[in-house]
């Protein structure tokens, strides 16, 4: 990979990005991170399940991301798995599938952990780490820790799954780098426990090479993590296209959540799915929720985290729908790991207060209950506690120290508190001893937070961070936190940045304030556009703003010179159409309206997070048109680039143009600017 090929993004973070594009510091979630991946696998063929454009437009530290998701790859193409809710008893068949059994069953337990994490946080096993991109599950063992992720496999195509160990929380060990069980078509994993003939693996895969593949829900066995076996392909247990999302260790047994994707017609349906199995060997299907339709969610749904306590309670969280067809956070919840209830779907304490949907992305079992966190739509943290996993409560964060923050992203018991990780930007910790109120006691380092282990001995964050050329794995170790006495000075609160390190914009800043941060014209522009054109930054009126600050070339180079004639473009993906209106359109250089669609992701130009391209196919006859997009991270929530017109079919051959957009509403995208004809037509 070249310096340019960071590989994380998010969240709003689909299939319809291109790959190899830099996360935004302050968009660093697990969610995103993870969906990224998948997408960038399914991004290397042409062939598609979901060129969905408005997928494209839902914001980059999310969808949430992350949350609820996950999104669920299909190694060639992609889709989003997105599980529905309980609608009512399901009857599900139980057919049953075998893991291979491994060779050598253990015959003792294992050692006691030996953990002796660091007193003074510090980032470990770094070198070992790279160049793995990112770690989504950590579980403390008997013997130490195991993380678990996947890497980007040969030549960037197909992921490899990851296993990682380490017997004290520092020195780390890559365990079975070259076992096809890991390596053999497509292996992501996203989920570990303690169980099973040792340990116990979940996610999705598929067996061969082909292109594309549709994975299928996987568990990988192993005895000590340095040889696992896999679970075939068994469409009557795990379905033709289905993903495990988490896994379980129970008094009942081991329980896998995850679900099935259907499409009925035009319709794109998700099933909540949850798989069992008593010795991690032999797996059945045992409950599904009802299929409903996620295509206009603006969050990723469904399973995105399981637990239980001592008394066989188990919880399963996400975001599903409630009866109003309105995407809400959701939880489950067993007595038996069976048959599964949905906590009230329609209890305000799981709707959002920023009507940009919830996400609940992880929860923990403790002596106090459970604890679950996530999203309000991205900018705001989401808590939520409950003394025994049915009654739920909201936790007021409004005057909490959470600063910038706009998710939660890991949660685990602490004594008889609670730890939870986020980031904006900078991995952030806080501490609870009820759920309900926090505070901040440590702030690590830029990047994202997947998994918190909480142990006597100290605490283990893992996720990944941006190296020099890519992103990394990373597992951040340090000394633990009373949460009955958190420190009386944690430090500045920790502030949003972009990749090189400057503060990020925010709405009223001057040109003479961008320009002093860094930003080039094209996002300078992007900036302009998205905040609504403020008259301050073109107090000529003449559209092309800040140009005191850049050279005309530079400006040129984007919106044209003399010739250019204005133009505005609206586009409505909900519906797959535009309008056009101004000069270009009256002097019959565009036509003002038709149809739009996918076409294709491209290489980004440098400074550029990613670019997309779309067809624009006039509805008077008059030809069609390939709009490219150029996004830009501003500091913005949303969408934010620059355009130019790359082709064009029968009228508009030759035809060029460029300016600024922006995506707001999640389906709406607002271009502004100019088009110039070809020469010798002016």
């Amino acid at each position: 990979m070249n310096d340019d090929q960071l590989l994380l993004e998010h969240l709003a973070v689909t299939d319809e990005f291109a790959p190899d594009t830099p996360l935004p510091a302050e968009a660093w979630t697990r969610d995103a991170a993870l969906a990224e991946i998948e997408r960038r696998v399914g991004m290397q063929t042409e062939e598609r399940i979901r060129p969905r454009l408005p997928e494209r437009t839902r914001s980059r530290g999310w969808l949430v991301a992350a949350a609820a998701f996950v999104a669920v790859l299909i190694v060639g193409t992609v889709m989003l798995f997105w599980p529905g809710p309980d609608r009512g008893p399901v009857v599900v068949d139980t057919p049953t599938t075998t893991v291979p059994p491994t060779t050598t069953p253990p015959t003792t337990a294992p050692p006691q952990s030996s953990l002796n994490l660091p007193d003074t946080w510090q980032r470990v096993g770094s070198q070992t780490m790279t160049p793995v991109v990112g770690l989504f599950d950590m579980i403390a063992t008997r013997s130490g820790l195991v993380a678990v992720g996947f890497d980007p496999g040969e030549e960037d195509f197909r992921q490899n799954g990851v296993i990682f160990s380490s017997a004290d929380g520092v020195e780390w060990t890559r365990l079975a780098e070259d076992d096809p069980a890991l390596n053999l078509g497509a292996v992501l994993v996203y989920g570990v426990t303690e169980g099973g003939p040792g340990l116990v693996a979940v996610g999705m895969g598929c067996e061969d090479d082909a292109e594309p593949c549709a994975p299928h829900a996987t568990v990988w066995t192993s005895v000590d993590g340095t040889s696992w076996d896999r679970s075939a392909a068994a469409p009557e247990v795990f379905g033709e296209l289905s993903a495990l999302l988490d896994v379980v260790n129970t008094e009942h047994g081991l329980i896998g959540a995850g679900g099935f994707y259907t499409t009925v017609g035009e319709t794109e349906l998700i099933q909540p799915t949850v798989w069992f199995s008593s010795d991690g060997i032999e797996w059945e299907r045992v409950w599904q929720g009802e299929a409903y339709d996620y295509s206009s969610a603006t969050t990723l749904t469904g399973f995105q985290s399981l637990a239980a306590d001592a008394d066989g309670r188990v919880v399963g969280v996400g975001t599903a729908v409630n009866d109003e067809g309105e995407f809400v956070g959701a939880i489950w919840t067993s007595t038996n790991g069976r048959n599964w209830d949905r906590i009230d779907p329609n209890s305000e304490a799981f709707t959002s207060d920023t009507d940009s949907g919830i996400s609940i992305i992880d929860v923990a079992a403790g002596p106090g209950g459970f604890v679950a966190v996530g999203s309000d739509g991205g900018a705001e943290v989401a808590i939520w506690h409950s003394p025994d996993g049915v009654a739920w409560t909201r936790a007021d964060t409004t005057d909490q120290p959470f600063e910038n923050i706009g998710a939660l992203d890991a949660v685990d018991a602490i004594g008889t508190g609670w730890i939870a990780a986020g980031a904006g930007g900078t991995v952030t910790l806080w501490t609870s001893p009820d759920g309900l109120t926090w505070d901040r006691v440590h702030s690590i380092e830029p990047g994202y937070a997947a998994a918190i282990v909480a142990t006597d001995r100290g605490i283990a964050v893992a996720g990944a961070v941006a190296g020099a050329d890519d992103n990394h794995a990373a597992v951040w170790a340090g000394p633990a936190f009373d949460p009955a006495a958190p420190p009386t000075d944690p430090g500045p609160a920790p502030e949003q940045v972009q990749e090189d390190g400057a503060p990020a914009p925010i709405e009223g800043l001057s040109c003479e304030e961008l320009a002093d941060i860094g930003l080039g014209y094209a996002e300078t522009l992007s900036y302009w556009v998205f905040y609504e054109r403020p008259s301050e930054l073109d107090p000529d009126g003449n559209g092309a703003p800040c140009e005191a600050f850049f050279p005309s070339e530079m400006i040129e180079e984007i919106v044209g010179g003399a010739d250019k004639l204005a133009v505005e473009i609206l586009v409505d993906y909900t519906s797959g159409t535009f309008t056009a209106a101004g000069p270009a359109v009256d002097d019959g250089f565009l036509c003002p309206g038709g149809s739009v669609e996918f076409v294709d992701n491209t290489e980004p130009p440098p400074a550029a997070s990613w670019r997309w391209e779309d067809l624009y196919t006039c509805d008077d006859g008059g030809g069609s048109f390939v709009l490219g997009a150029n996004e830009f991270y501003t500091g913005a929530q949303h969408l934010a680039g620059v355009w130019d017109i790359a082709s064009g079919t029968d009228g508009y051959v030759g035809l060029t143009g460029g300016g600024g957009f922006a995506v707001h509403a999640e389906v709406t995208n607002v271009i502004i600017g100019w088009v110039w004809p070809p020469a010798g037509e002016n």
